[in-house]
C-alpha cells in the first residue's frame, strides 16, 4: 500500500534546514514576499498517494506556526499546492510501489550526497528505490548492460544516471540506452527531440528545466512576447528551457559567460534564467527592475562568518539582485527542492503509465 507516513517528520527536517540558515540575510529573505521559496513542495506530494489528503493538508497548515503560515502563503506555499492540485488524488492501492533506480559511477562524495538526497526523498513519500553504485574503473559496456537490466526490471518505474560520468564513458551513449519510458531526467534523444518540435511533447522533461518552467509560468502566466535571457546551454537546463519558452512564443536569447556585453543583454530581460555554475556572477545592476530571476546555480564558497567556514550560493549575487528583481529564487531552497519534487512526480507518472495505461491520464 502506497501511503506516506512520515510527512510530518519531513516537515521538521525542512524547518531544521531553514534554521541552519538562520543568519539575518536568510531571515530577511523569508519575510520578503518577492523571494520564491518552493522548498515546501515536498510537503504537497502527499496528495499524490494519500487518500486523506485534505486532512493532511489541514494538519500541515497547523504545523507551520504563525511565522511559517505567512511564509507558506507569501512564499512557495501557493505554488506548491497549485502544482499538485492537477495530479490524481487517492491513487488505487496496489502492492507495487513507484520505484526509482539511480545509477552512480564512482563513489565521489558530491555524487553520493545527491544520491542520498534522492534516497531520502523516495523514502519520505513511500517510493521504493534501487541504488546502483559502480566503481570508477567500470567499462562503458558494463554500465550499459546494467542500464538494460534496469530497463527490463518491471519493478523499476524510472531511471536516473548521476552525472558527471568518467571520461572513458560516453554520456550520450548512456543517455541513448535509457528507455524513454523510464527516462526520468528526459535525456534520451527521443525525449529531447520531442522537446524541440513544437507539435510534440516529450514523455519526460529534464527535472531542473521542468522546475524552472513551472516557476516561470506561475509568476508570469503568459510569456508571449516576453524577452527571456537564458544563461547556460546544457541539455538538462539551458537548452530545454530555451526551446520550451520559444515554443510558447517568448523572445529568447541564449548566452553564456563568453558572450560579449552580457550585462547589456540581461538588463533587457523580463525573465532571466541562470545556470552557468559561476558563483555570484550576475550582479544586481545586470537585472531589469521588476524582472523574474530563476537562479539554478549551486556553488560552495568560503565564508568566515559561517560556523562551517563556507556557504552555498547561486550564480546570482542575491543580496544585490533581491533589491531589483520582481521575483527571485534563493539558493539554497529555491530551484533545488523543486527539482527533487519534479523527479518524484516523474517517477509517479511513470508508475501510473505502466500500471494504468488505459484508465489514468498522463501528468
Amino acid at each position: 500500500v502506497v501511503v506516506v507516513k512520515v510527512y510530518v517528520i519531513y516537515l521538521e527536517y525542512l524547518l531544521n534546514n531553514l534554521k541552519l540558515e538562520s543568519d539575518s540575510r536568510i531571515n530577511n529573505d523569508l519575510n520578503d514576499s518577492k523571494t520564491i521559496h518552493p522548498a515546501f513542495i515536498f510537503l504537497q506530494i502527499l496528495p499524490l498517494l494519500c487518500l486523506s489528503c485534505s486532512h493532511c493538508q489541514h494538519n500541515q497548515r497547523k504545523s507551520f506556526g504563525e511565522g511559517h503560515e505567512k511564509f507558506a502563503k507569501e512564499g512557495g506555499g501557493d505554488l506548491v499546492q497549485e502544482y499538485f492540485s492537477r495530479t490524481i488524488v487517492g491513487s488505487p492501492l496496489i502492492s507495487k510501489k513507484p520505484c526509482l533506480a539511480y545509477v552512480q559511477v564512482d563513489d565521489d562524495p558530491r555524487a553520493s550526497v545527491y544520491a542520498k538526497m534522492k534516497t531520502r526523498s523516495c523514502e519520505e513519500v513511500g517510493f521504493d528505490h534501487v541504488g546502483v553504485v559502480l566503481p570508477r574503473n567500470t567499462s562503458e559496456s558494463t554500465l550499459l548492460h546494467r542500464i538494460r537490466e534496469l530497463n527490463d526490471d518491471e519493478h523499476v518505474s524510472g531511471i536516473i544516471v548521476q552525472l558527471p560520468l568518467p571520461s572513458c564513458i560516453s554520456t550520450q551513449r548512456v543517455f541513448e540506452e535509457i528507455s524513454p519510458e523510464k527516462d526520468m531526467d528526459g535525456v534520451n534523444p527521443s525525449n529531447l527531440v520531442n522537446l524541440v518540435i513544437r507539435e510534440k511533447e516529450p514523455l519526460y522533461m529534464p527535472c531542473t528545466a521542468k522546475s524552472c518552467l513551472y516557476i516561470i509560468q506561475k509568476y508570469c502566466p503568459s510569456v508571449i512576447g516576453k524577452r527571456v535571457v537564458v544563461m547556460g546551454q546544457s541539455m538538462i537546463v539551458g537548452a530545454p528551457v530555451a526551446f520550451s519558452l520559444q515554443n510558447m512564443d517568448a523572445t529568447v536569447t541564449s548566452c553564456n559567460i563568453m558572450t560579449r556585453n552580457i550585462e547589456a543583454i540581461t538588463r533587457e530581460a523580463d525573465i532571466l534564467v541562470i545556470s552557468i555554475g559561476n558563483p555570484l556572477y550576475v550582479r544586481g545592476d545586470w537585472i531589469k527592475p521588476g524582472a523574474l530571476v530563476v537562479d539554478v546555480g549551486t556553488s560552495v564558497v568560503a565564508d568566515a562568518a559561517s560556523k562551517t567556514g563556507r556557504r552555498v550560493v547561486g550564480d546570482v549575487n542575491f543580496s544585490e539582485a533581491v533589491k531589483v528583481a520582481g521575483h527571485i529564487t534563493p539558493v539554497p531552497g529555491g530551484v533545488g527542492p523543486m527539482t527533487n519534487a519534479m523527479l518524484l512526480q516523474n517517477v509517479f507518472t511513470a508508475w501510473r503509465r505502466a500500471n494504468f495505461p488505459a484508465r489514468l491520464p498522463y501528468a
